[in-house]
């Protein structure tokens, strides 16, 4: 085999069109890193609920685009864990939150209306949660607002998909509709 196969085979396999024939898999592959990361974390600090936790927010990596409601509620249950096993108010570890932004971003983007704006209303709430941890002093209400800008950003994001695919929906709408009325 010659370099520029070997080359022409990696690019193949990193290719735009391969990751999204097999996305499910990819995302699979990061809920499992991020399941074994986070659970090192956690599990420092000895709580078989922490772990649990990691692992419902670790599904939702999975979840976010084909079941987004799913997901949300998966999120929101793995977030109040965090809270009952007391791991929020005992590091500051933001990353741990990271499964929320897929989240967010899935409710607005792929989500059913009523899904979309539950998911902007929880924006508000898991930053509640992630600022309950630090208390009411100046530092906690950063931490709100950075986690309430975050959180909010994803979700932003993902309307921006949302209407650009219903643009792209319009366009080749409207190409159809131009044609059949060419026809006549």
């Amino acid at each position: 085999m010659t370099e520029k196969e070997i080359i022409d085979r990696l690019q193949g396999w990193f290719s735009l069109a391969n990751f999204r024939k097999h996305r499910l898999v990819v995302e699979g592959v990061v809920a499992a890193l991020y399941f074994v990361v986070a659970s090192i974390a956690v599990s420092t600090f000895g709580s078989f609920l922490g772990l649990f936790a990691v692992l419902l927010l670790a599904s939702t990596i999975v979840l976010y685009r084909t079941q987004p409601f799913l997901s949300l509620a998966i999120g929101a249950l793995g977030t109040l864990m965090m809270l009952a096993a007391s791991y929020i108010s005992s590091t500051a570890s933001f990353a741990l939150y990271a499964p929320l932004l897929l989240v967010f971003f899935g409710t607005a983007a792929y989500g059913k209306p009523a899904t979309r704006w539950t998911g902007l209303v929880g924006t508000f709430v898991a930053s509640f949660m992630v600022f309950n941890g630090f208390g009411s002093n100046f530092a906690g209400l950063l931490v709100y607002f950075f986690a309430l800008a975050t959180f909010a950003l994803a979700w932003a994001a993902g309307m921006l998909v949302y209407v650009n695919g219903g643009r792209k929906r319009a366009e080749s709408g409207e190409i159809v509709a131009t044609v059949k009325l060419g026809e006549v």
